[in-house]
């Protein structure tokens, strides 16, 4: 997930959708890599929100 996010930080590209979208497309295996599901069913709402607002804030201070 940095690896996608870093570059919007440093080119101040960084939004909520977009972050929204690399959470839509990363696969996390679970037992045993019988399954896959993507990180953004993993995440609560809140802790989407809590992610982006941390993100703006590292954005902002870098």
């Amino acid at each position: 997930m940095a690896e996608r996010v870093y570059p919007l930080i440093e080119n101040y590209e960084l939004s909520e959708d977009k972050v929204l979208s690399i959470l839509r497309n990363i696969k996390v295996p679970l037992g045993g890599e019988n399954l896959e599901v993507f990180l953004i069913d993993l995440l609560l709402t809140q802790c989407q929100a809590t992610l982006i607002d941390f993100l703006k804030e590292y954005q902002r201070n870098e």
